[in-house]
């Protein structure tokens, strides 16, 4: 790791920093848009409720769950054509692996058996790592700047042949998280599955030294 002196003063120093981190994916997400149409705004969303009911009886939780209704309207011959209401709504599906993507398409695929104007979309599929695993890891390069943070006040010491020690250790809001490509591959014909990759974690702060 390269530090690089950028502010010196008779007395202080100001040293930037990087630390990098890696996280390994443990959650499979799924999101997903379903729409419904209906003669009316409120059978619109009531029949939102069936969805969500169905979704609730296969004991699958899900995230997010916003919805929205709009007239379903669309022009014809310079001419504005409204035919009742459209209803959507979107779900995000924190699974423990891409095998159970397959039991949700299903879930939705019979819904739609039932439903001539029900239609979904999936929106994404990704690994990702759950906040659990990230804040671990957050906690840990915290741990990691703030030990090599002494190792640091020794090198300046012997590079300015000075007495120095150490005033703070600033760690910047983390906001940086760099994610691979994710690529899909699929199987003798079945859902495609992304790729497991690693996380790229990286946190940013700065050392103040005082030197005499």
């Amino acid at each position: 790791m390269l530090f690089i002196i950028s502010e010196v003063s008779a007395f202080s120093i100001t040293l930037p920093f990087e630390i990098y981190g890696k996280a390994e994916p443990d959650v499979f997400i799924m999101n997903i848009s379903a729409s419904i149409q209906a003669e009316s705004e409120e059978r619109a969303i009531y029949k939102l409720g069936d969805i969500d009911s169905e979704i609730r009886k296969n004991n699958i939780s899900y995230k997010d769950g916003s919805y929205y209704v709009y007239k379903n309207c669309y022009w014809s011959q310079d001419r504005e054509i409204c035919s009742g209401y459209r209803a959507i709504i979107n779900y995000i599906f924190e699974l423990k692996d891409e095998d159970e993507q397959k039991q949700i398409i299903s879930i939705f695929s019979k819904i739609k058996k039932k439903n001539v104007s029900f239609d979904y979309s999936i929106n994404s599929v990704r690994w990702d790592a759950s906040e659990r695993k990230l804040d671990s890891i957050k906690n840990t390069l915290k741990i990691k700047a703030i030990r090599n943070s002494e190792i640091i006040v020794k090198e300046v010491e012997k590079e300015i042949k000075k007495s120095c020690k150490l005033l703070e250790v600033n760690i910047k809001p983390m906001h940086d998280y760099y994610f691979p490509i994710i690529t899909s591959e699929a199987k003798g014909g079945n859902v495609p599955e992304p790729k497991k990759e690693s996380m790229h974690i990286r946190i940013d702060g700065e050392l103040k030294i005082s030197c005499q």
